[in-house]
């Protein structure tokens, strides 16, 4: 018997074993969310880090939420209350499957990053990663997927980016099966769209 783990099974594994974690980070937070009298009738699920008083992953009324609304479900800003997050900042949109990071100096204004969650949370919670987006790491999270698909999908789109998921049946290896099966997984953000390679330079 070999010592590694087929592609396949280790991605499926990965999977089982984010959903276990995501279920216990967000355990608390959604029961409280799903719980009240006032459960969201149309529900953004959004992860909220750093400096707040409870990180962790929220429920939050849609369509529209702001960082504002976010960092307030997370119990406000840790740290002296004289740190504040410009008001601009405050306002600015976040979508379903992303993440908020505050970061605090101790001086100065609070900082905030808004990113997507990591790709094993997404898969999870039934969001597609974009081909023209992923690493070749988070793309190895999708099941079937091989080293070889995953460097594939990477490389080509540095000259041009992938227009739709059909394309990936000129990936040497992959057919219409297997490009059938990853559009659960997958999706293609076309160029004029503002796809592009997050991951590369």
């Amino acid at each position: 018997m070999g010592d590694s783990f087929p592609p396949h099974r280790l991605a499926a594994a990965v999977l089982t074993l984010a959903a276990a974690i995501l279920a216990i980070l967000a355990g608390r937070t959604l029961f409280r969310a799903l719980s009240s009298s006032d459960v969201p009738s149309n529900p953004l699920l959004i992860a909220v880090s750093g400096d707040v008083n409870e990180p962790g992953y929220y429920l939050l009324e849609g369509p529209a939420v702001t960082v504002g609304q976010a960092v307030e479900a997370a119990g406000g800003l840790r740290g002296a209350p004289a740190i504040a997050i410009p008001p601009a900042l405050t306002a600015r949109p976040v979508g379903g499957g992303q993440e908020v990071r505050i970061t605090t100096s101790g001086q100065g204004p609070a900082e905030v990053a808004i990113e997507p969650m990591p790709a094993a949370a997404r898969l999870t919670l039934g969001e597609k990663l974009d081909v023209n987006r992923a690493s070749a790491d988070e793309l190895m999270l999708v099941p079937q997927m091989k080293v070889d698909a995953a460097a594939a999908i990477v490389n080509r789109r540095r000259q041009s980016c992938w227009r739709s998921l059909a394309e990936l049946e000129k990936i040497p290896g992959v057919g219409p099966k297997t490009v059938e099966r990853w559009q659960l997984y997958l999706t293609a953000v076309d160029c004029s769209t503002g796809g592009k390679d997050d991951h590369q330079p």
